[in-house]
């Protein structure tokens, strides 16, 4: 939060414009179909062997998006202060359900976030419901902040991107994985 609030100041102070910023674009409710992207795939009617092409695709990303899923939980949950495990098929579940409504509307996959889950266990987080609170603040903070919002550096962004990484791919957390086994390390 620093850094970014230091970013925008800076930002301000130095004149940054464009390309050096987050752009988030005003939402206007009465011009959704502006801002919502429906996918056209008119294309596949027209070009069969796209229909291979977009078959392989699909199949690619929801391999990856469900390796990462259950990578995600399986750290998630050892680091869980509770010692709770999360239910692989209902998380694949939620991630095939969420990614089909994302695509319909033009948006891109979902996965479980490995550093908004770890942010929640270092707050105390104890239940889902944390989900569903940082759901709503982004949308609270896309809506009524996106002014300040575009204050904000791409560099200072990629910083706290980094920054955040760092904190779970730490050695710690590589040594956990090795001790698991290789594979769990490759994965990882």
């Amino acid at each position: 939060v620093i850094a970014l609030a230091l970013g925008a100041l800076l930002s301000v102070y130095l004149g940054l414009k464009g390309a050096y910023l987050i752009q988030i674009p005003e939402l206007n409710f009465q011009t959704w179909n502006q801002w919502v992207t429906f996918p056209d795939f008119s294309g596949l009617v027209h070009s069969p062997w796209l229909i291979s092409v977009f078959v392989i695709i699909v199949i690619k990303l929801a391999t990856i998006d469900g390796i990462e899923s259950l990578a995600t939980i399986k750290a998630v949950d050892q680091e869980d202060p509770l010692k709770r495990k999360s239910d692989p098929d209902q998380t694949v579940k939620a991630m095939g359900w969420s990614n089909l409504v994302s695509a319909c509307l033009g948006g891109m996959t979902i996965i479980p976030g490995g550093i908004k889950s770890k942010t929640a266990i270092v707050v105390g987080a104890l239940t889902q419901w944390c989900n569903l609170y940082v759901s709503i603040l982004l949308i609270a903070y896309v809506l009524f902040a996106r002014d300040w919002i575009n204050l904000l550096p791409m560099g200072a962004l990629a910083a706290v991107v980094i920054s955040s990484g760092c904190k779970l791919a730490n050695p710690v957390q590589l040594i956990r994985f090795w001790r698991l086994g290789w594979e769990q390390l490759v994965i990882f």
